[in-house]
């Protein structure tokens, strides 16, 4: 069969995917090098969250610190149209579309994931970068990535928090290495996304030296939202029919 080495993020989150795909009858790579440990807020950080009206810029950076958001806003009972009082911004569509569900609408939305492009969106929709001085900005993220505008705000004036959600315990380097030998070498042929989680993951990945298309491998994925992630972070992809 063509193509027929695929490579499966995510571990144990996406077993199910790696059973179907095996028994399509392609041969799995289990790519499953990155270790979280999911954080607790401290009373001081769940108070940033209680009033975003104190901020001028609330940024969410991924969907799992959406969903640790909408945690806090059911477990709490907060107004999701508190945070209408602020301008929101979201890093991707797939962000925005997590935040509709809560419901809180995305001001900004830039069209790809990285933090030139988001600077640029921000800047935009306030009318120009010297809008941005003297700003207080709030980060919402689940590990801080080079995505993030956080420096380039920084620079512009503002006053930037960050809560992050997670903790990146770190990468196995030793496992690393040897995928990345296996996908260089053109071991690989497809690599599958099951959710923009797998999109995130990669990004992580990316930024600590590991491309999972060093070795021309093509991009595949489960539906449309995953494949709108995988645009905005430049890879093109084709939808595959995996789970019935």
């Amino acid at each position: 069969m063509k193509n027929n080495t695929i490579a499966v993020l995510g571990g144990d989150r996406n077993t199910r995917y790696a059973e179907r795909l095996r028994g399509l009858g392609y041969d799995i790579v289990n790519i499953q090098l990155v270790e979280y440990r999911s954080g607790v807020l401290e009373l001081g950080k769940k108070h940033e969250l209680d009033h975003p009206e104190r901020f001028d810029l609330l940024i969410f950076a991924d969907e799992t610190a959406v969903e640790c958001v909408g945690e806090f806003v059911r477990e709490t009972s907060m107004d999701p149209t508190d945070f209408d009082q602020t301008i929101t911004v979201a890093l991707g569509e797939s962000v925005a579309d997590r935040l509709r569900s809560l419901p809180i609408h995305s001001d900004v939305i830039p069209a790809k994931s990285d933090s030139a492009t988001a600077f640029e969106s921000i800047s935009a929709y306030l009318g120009g970068e010297e809008a941005l001085n003297g700003l207080t900005v709030l980060l919402v993220a689940a590990v801080e990535t080079s995505a993030i505008p956080a420096a380039e705000l920084r620079k512009a004036g503002c006053l930037v928090y960050t809560l992050k959600f997670s903790t990146l315990l770190g990468i196995d380097l030793s496992a690393m290495n040897r995928m990345k030998a296996l996908v260089i070498g053109g071991g690989v042929d497809q690599v599958f996304f099951s959710s923009t989680l797998d999109v995130f993951e990669r990004g992580v990945l990316k930024e600590r030296g590991f491309d999972l298309f060093a070795g021309g491998a093509t991009a595949v994925c489960a539906d449309e939202l995953t494949k709108a992630a995988l645009e905005e972070s430049g890879v093109e992809s084709q939808n595959i029919e995996v789970l019935r």
